[in-house]
């Protein structure tokens, strides 16, 4: 199926956003951006061709927000950014984001706290995990937005991206970038939860059939079996509210 054949279907799962940030929460310098998204919210970039990014991904495919106001300085070849809740140190024109040359400062319980790339995130709360092919035993999460250490990061680098236009996955970046979210909102996890749905959409509440018995197989399934199944759980008296056809929807092999 074609996005033409489709074009209804197509018209209802396309990603909506406003991917482009106000020009006014900007700074631009040389080959860095930094977005001032909320006072406790930064967007962090890197481009080696200084070609930044504005189509939107998944985890943020809106990036447009009122305008707020930031200070914004250049000391002794380092760009200060200072919203009030953060300030951000880069030396200018040192290149990739590192330890030595970007760092960003705010305040937790009391003290001066200042984060550099690669600190470790020992209290984070976690996140998802993708998948869990593969797993036996206990299985490890990956870091999400909340912490007790008051600061996570997020890195948006590799995500899929999509075109402004029809809101289809678009071609992937060509060149190297880093493309980050720094949240520092200490121990206010629900004005951190909020704040990122602002931008990353809104969450529906789930249908109440999630919340019934699931069956689901990585089995190659013929159409006899799937009958099968249902009619074992029938007979047995057990609800069945939702059945996943696992991964034959589609061939591995394309």
């Amino acid at each position: 199926m074609t996005r033409e054949s489709g074009s209804d279907l197509f018209e209802r799962i396309r990603f909506r956003g406003r991917p482009v940030a106000n020009p006014e929460s900007v700074v631009v310098d040389g080959n860095v951006r930094f977005t001032i998204l909320t006072p406790r919210l930064i967007r962090l970039e890197w481009s080696e061709t200084g070609a930044f990014e504005d189509r939107g991904s998944y985890a943020f495919p809106t990036r447009h927000a009122a305008a707020l106001p930031f200070a914004v300085a250049r000391e002794g070849g380092v760009l200060v950014v200072d919203t009030g809740a953060l300030t951000l140190r880069y030396v200018r024109d040192s290149g990739k984001f590192t330890g030595e040359n970007l760092s960003i400062r705010f305040e937790f319980e009391g003290r001066s706290v200042t984060w550099v790339p690669g600190m470790p995130n020992p209290g984070n709360l976690r996140g998802t995990r993708r998948t869990l092919d593969g797993c036996e035993g206990d299985a490890a999460l990956d870091e999400g937005l909340l912490s007790r250490e008051g600061w996570s990061l997020f890195d948006d680098s590799g995500s899929v991206l999509f075109d402004p236009g029809d809101g289809w996955v678009a071609p992937p970046r060509e060149h190297d970038l880093q493309d980050w979210y720094f949240f520092a909102y200490g121990h206010d996890y629900k004005g951190a939860l909020a704040e990122y749905a602002r931008f990353g959409g809104p969450l529906p509440l789930i249908p109440r059939y999630v919340l019934g018995t699931w069956w689901s197989r990585y089995w190659a399934y013929s159409e006899q079996d799937l009958k099968d199944l249902v009619g074992e759980f029938e007979s047995n008296d057990v609800p069945l509210d939702v059945l996943v056809v696992d991964m034959d929807w589609h061939t591995p092999h394309s």
